[in-house]
């Protein structure tokens, strides 16, 4: 998620170069740098306080099975309201006696 916000950061920041450049009439030009270069200043820009409160320590795997299973719930149930599930959804819900409107 660092990385993703880190990237729309530079995005919006390279787009907010070009249209300062293109009102004041000079050429658009985008800077050739690297990505180190890029997240090194986006990350120092945008680094926050640490808070002085004690927070208890979370370790990182206790972290990633809880990811783990959040992405796997919310996969499930995003296939289960698409259209890719309708075929499966009428048998089950017809053993249930269920309809599609009640289950959404």
């Amino acid at each position: 998620m660092r990385f993703l916000k880190k990237k729309i950061a530079l995005a919006i920041s390279l787009h907010i170069r070009q249209a300062q450049a293109q009102s004041q009439g000079t050429p658009t030009k985008i800077p050739e740098t690297t990505s180190k270069q890029n997240s090194s200043a986006i990350a120092s820009s945008t680094k926050k306080k640490k808070k002085t409160a004690k927070l208890r320590p979370v370790s990182e795997s206790n972290r990633a099975t809880k990811n783990i299973v959040k992405n796997y719930g919310r996969a499930i149930s995003a296939f289960a309201f698409s259209n890719l599930a309708l075929p499966y959804l009428a048998s089950i819900l017809e053993k249930e006696g269920e309809t599609i409107q009640q289950f959404t």
